[in-house]
Formats: structure tokens, C-alpha cells, sequence
């Protein structure tokens, strides 16, 4: 999702408050990902404290596999600076 946003957020700009949500329509990786939480319910279970440990490792991994790109790396870029800002949840 990060390494992708640099195709969302220049129709973003404007905006003042953005949710990403997921919808109807999902690409392989979503649904791979979706099937295996629900084959493993104690992905469903976690805590928030379990979440917010194995969040930074999901994302570098993320990152590591992204298109080397100026175009990636500005997106990367724009999308924690909405976080920091609150624009983007």
C-alpha cells in the first residue's frame, strides 16, 4: 500500500481529511492476505500492542520489495507526512 501511494496522492492534494479503505475490488496480495487471517483467526485476536510491534517490520518489508523510484520514494515521503499532520488515518 505505502510503495503505491505515490498513484493516489497527487489527486489527494487538495483534500483535507483522507481514510484509505479497502474496496470491492482487491488485487491478488489483498486477497492472499485476507484468506490467511481467516485461516489463522489469531491474526483476528491480536492485541494492540502485538499490532503496533509487528507494524514497522511489515512495513520495511514493504519497503524493501518497492520499485526503486523517485516517483515511490515522493509518495513514501507524502504519505508520512499526511500521517504526521493527521490528513491521512
Amino acid at each position: 500500500m505505502i510503495s503505491g501511494f505515490h498513484k493516489l496522492y497527487p489527486a489527494l492534494e487538495q483534500t483535507e481529511k483522507v481514510r484509505i479503505l479497502i474496496g470491492l475490488k482487491t488485487d491478488q496480495k489483498t486477497f492472499e492476505l485476507l484468506q490467511q487471517a481467516k485461516e489463522q483467526q489469531e491474526l483476528l485476536l491480536r492485541s494492540h500492542a502485538e499490532v503496533k510491534e509487528e507494524l514497522p517490520a511489515e512495513v520495511l518489508s514493504e519497503l524493501e520489495h518497492a520499485n526503486d523510484s523517485a516517483q515511490v520514494e515522493q509518495g513514501i515521503e507524502t504519505f508520512i507526512t499526511w500521517i504526521k499532520s493527521g490528513k491521512l488515518r
